[in-house]
């Protein structure tokens, strides 16, 4: 298997056009968060070629095999629909007809497939291992939960172990490149606004070339761009969230909507709902991929207490905190109180979404391997970015103005950080403003 970054967009093209039009079967995993590009990408790829997608959920399992057996009859130009009762068995049908004739089939949101058809991935698994020597049909598998789809693929008591002939994951735009994009030099984007775009589209491709191609770029006609009727930035998080969490949607949302207003430990998660949320946490960080659990920068891992949670996906949080929240003044399309909303508070929210921004454009672009941050009880450092030896360490505070720098306040925490986390040699300080977006 290869995996190949988002950045080189025209190989992963080029590879998955050369596996749809090859003499055998093969068989293709396409990974990435909502709005990373992966629909378009796919249909830029089979332009031109025989293909169809299957979309899973938003319907009963008898309803998605009677669009599913249509659509595939339909591709064929077969004059009846198939009468398959399940994915597998339409695939083995597909699988027959196209031993002379090359066919693209996609099956999206794949990691929800057994929500709907038990034991199909192993005999999806049976029937590809069966005939894919014999048949020209390409087949993408396409998901958005990175771990529920490796624990299908990846390990040996997974079901389709060692099935894969290709890889590709979709990742957002890289800082630099979004911030060329949205504000190029000489342009007039202001710093909050750059952040703010960065925040609603959360540098996906999908998302951010829509925000680019609206001509929006300052406040008020980024708000206006999300916040209006058949907003594809709601309507593709609303779509991704409402198959994702089964029973326990209410819970799970909950859950999230707290950590997006911030609340960041478990306590203060549970005291705010009333309820225990450790295993959703749990689930949320390890199953969904949809959050991260943060220690202090070298703190001892089994210390208690300092675990914080987060939101992985920026614009899910700017989606949490805005959209969400504000389900009734969706509902009604109130669109204008929904971005009177979104402004009150929104300079204070900025500054998290910049210590976010920072850590991300740390790593891309200078020498330092690794980045988070570091806190105890009367002090904290927004960024701390180490080598891999850790014998170099960079400490960083952000500030919303220069005027906002304090030298004594700063030169005193870094102290703290030296005596605490016993990280004194090799220790680089700096502080950083919007002005450095």
């Amino acid at each position: 298997m290869e995996y190949f970054p988002r950045t080189e967009e025209e190989r992963e093209l080029s590879r998955l056009r050369w596996l749809s039009q090859q003499q055998h079967g093969r068989l293709a995993l396409v990974t990435g968060l909502p709005g990373s590009g992966k629909t378009e990408t796919l249909k830029r790829i089979f332009s031109g070629f025989k293909s169809v997608t299957f979309r899973i959920g938003g319907k009963t399992a008898g309803l998605q095999m009677k669009d599913f057996n249509s659509v595939a009859a339909e591709v064929f130009g077969l004059g009846k629909a198939f009468d398959a009762d399940c994915p597998s068995s339409l695939l083995g049908r597909m699988a027959d007809l196209a031993m002379t004739e090359n066919v693209s089939v996609v099956l999206d949101n794949f990691e929800a497939l057994e929500q709907y058809w038990k034991g199909e991935y192993s005999a999806i698994d049976a029937l590809w291992r069966e005939k894919h020597s014999r048949t020209k049909m390409f087949l993408v598998l396409s998901g958005s939960s990175l771990p529920s789809l490796e624990r299908i693929f990846n390990f040996e008591d997974s079901p389709m172990y060692n099935s894969l002939d290709s890889v590709v994951r979709f990742e957002p735009v890289k800082i630099g490149e979004f911030r060329e994009v949205l504000a190029p030099e000489g342009s007039e984007t202001e710093p909050s606004d750059i952040l703010l775009a960065w925040a609603m589209t959360g540098a996906f491709v999908s998302l951010f070339s829509r925000m680019v191609d609206s001509g929006a770029r300052d406040r008020e006609s980024l708000l206006d761009e999300y916040f209006r009727p058949g907003s594809p930035y709601i309507i593709l998080k609303e779509g991704f969230l409402s198959t994702l969490f089964g029973r326990e949607k209410d819970v799970y949302m909950s859950v999230l909507q707290a950590i997006a207003e911030g609340c960041r430990s478990q306590k203060e998660i549970e005291e705010r709902l009333g309820i225990n949320v450790g295993g959703h946490l749990s689930k949320l960080e390890s199953q969904y991929d949809l959050v991260s659990r943060e220690r202090p920068v070298f703190a001892d891992p089994h210390s208690r207490g300092v675990v914080r949670y987060g939101i992985k996906d920026i614009s899910l949080e700017f989606f949490m905190r805005y959209v969400w929240v504000n389900a009734s003044l969706l509902s009604a399309g109130n669109f204008d109180a929904m971005k009177a909303r979104v402004s009150d508070g929104l300079e204070d929210w900025l500054d998290t979404v910049q210590v976010r921004y920072f850590r991300r454009k740390i790593l891309e672009e200078s020498e330092w391997e690794h980045v988070g941050g570091w806190w105890g009880k009367r002090a904290s450092m927004d960024i701390v970015a180490w080598s891999e030896n850790r014998k170099r360490v960079l400490v960083a505070r952000s500030y919303r103005n220069p005027s906002d720098y304090d030298p004594e306040d700063f030169r005193l925490t870094v102290n703290s950080f030296k005596i605490l986390s016993g990280r004194a040699a090799g220790l680089q300080a700096s502080y950083l403003t919007r002005k450095d977006v």
